[in-house]
């Protein structure tokens, strides 16, 4: 939730930090203002990665008014996350706003002088934002489920519509030659814990090491010029709602360009509805997700594809609750913020290793024998 008076407390220490950042965004974001304080900092509950700043600021003339922003800081000693790229944050909502629901930009910084670790700013838009494991509390989804499906269509029809050709986006997404070409970064480093001998391997270990191989070998190719931005996180969790409205799309660090099934397979994975399997997402059928997809862009979904993303991103998921419990994992990470060093939290997730096999599975199966309406 973005609601400042029940979902986040005050930040304690406001000291020299804070100085510092407000001298940066009066420089950079509000150069024509007379002054610029910070006058309030809270921290909003929950949240598995980058550090989220509430922050309130007091504008001067010719402003004259107050403005919350959101911060979000690059997290400090807690695993190899990265590479750190505010940057990428930047130009994705900078290039997107006006087409996709995503927060107006206002500054980003890589350099530690200035707020510690890279940060992003942006505008702070209030609204309802819930994850998976308590979606059903909600009010909202219990009686206008349907309504929050054809608003997350709508959101990503606007997102697959986007032209990224030619558009200030390349300058921090790649263009891949092909999709197996896109998927091999992502694949490569969430396998590589596994491809090591180990004493203490265990069968998941093996399965999503395996399993990794066999994306590669039947990834399904697009023309690059149908290929579309992918958040890589697409959830409840990281949209923000205003009653039914999908006011913003947030946390944007595993973007690149693929398949636009990619969206809908992370979106419908088993491991995202495994206490309703009947609705994608938590939110509608595969049916009725056909039926306002069809309607919105045209065309109706790729079983085939849709398929393979549920299993990629089913990869994707398991692998990272799969790995050791000590030690860090090398290398550095594609796309951002990995969620490797999140262990101590994906630990106590209701959901086991065991049971994230056997859904994936069952979807390899299918795939294999040609069964795409297995969902």
């Amino acid at each position: 939730m973005t609601d400042l008076d029940s979902h986040s407390t005050a930040e304690s220490s406001v000291g020299a930090q804070w100085d510092s950042l407000a001298r940066f965004l009066h420089s950079e974001a509000f150069a024509d203002a007379a002054t610029l304080r910070i006058v309030d900092v809270r921290r909003p509950r929950g949240g598995m990665s980058w550090e989220t700043f509430f922050v309130l600021l007091d504008i001067g003339s010719p402003h004259d008014r107050q403005q919350w922003i959101a911060v979000k800081r690059a997290p400090g000693d807690v695993g190899p996350l990265g590479p750190y790229n505010a940057r990428k944050d930047a130009i994705i909502f900078q290039s997107l706003h006006g087409h996709v629901p995503v927060p107006k930009f206002v500054a980003h910084c890589d350099d530690p002088d200035v707020f510690v670790r890279p940060f992003t700013a942006s505008e702070l838009i209030e609204g309802e934002s819930d994850d998976l494991y308590r979606i059903e509390r909600w009010p909202t989804w219990q009686t206008h489920r349907d309504e929050l499906g054809q608003a997350i269509v709508d959101a990503l029809a606007a997102l697959h519509r986007f032209r990224w050709q030619g558009n200030s986006i390349l300058e921090t997404l790649r263009i891949p030659g092909s999709i197996h070409d896109a998927l091999r970064p992502m694949v490569e480093w969430y396998s590589q814990p596994y491809q090591r001998r180990r004493d203490d391997v265990t069968l998941a270990q093996i399965f999503w090491r395996d399993l990794g191989v066999w994306l590669l070998d039947n990834a399904p190719e697009i023309p690059v010029d149908e290929m579309v931005v992918v958040h890589g996180d697409l959830r409840f969790g990281n949209m923000l709602w205003q009653g039914t409205r999908v006011a913003a799309i947030i946390d944007w660090e595993r973007a690149m360009l693929g398949d636009p099934m990619s969206n809908l397979g992370f979106l419908s994975m088993p491991m995202a509805r495994r206490r309703r399997p009947e609705l994608m997402g938590m939110a509608v059928t595969f049916e009725r997700l056909d039926e306002l997809y069809t309607a919105a862009l045209g065309t109706p979904i790729d079983r085939r594809r849709f398929q393979y993303y549920m299993i990629f991103w089913q990869f994707i998921e398991g692998s990272l609750m799969s790995r050791p419990t000590s030690g860090r994992p090398e290398g550095v990470g594609p796309g951002g913020t990995d969620l490797a060093a999140r262990r101590p939290v994906v630990g106590t997730l209701p959901i086991g290793p065991t049971l994230h096999l056997n859904q994936t599975l069952r979807l390899v199966e299918a795939f294999e024998n040609g069964d795409h309406d297995v969902l």
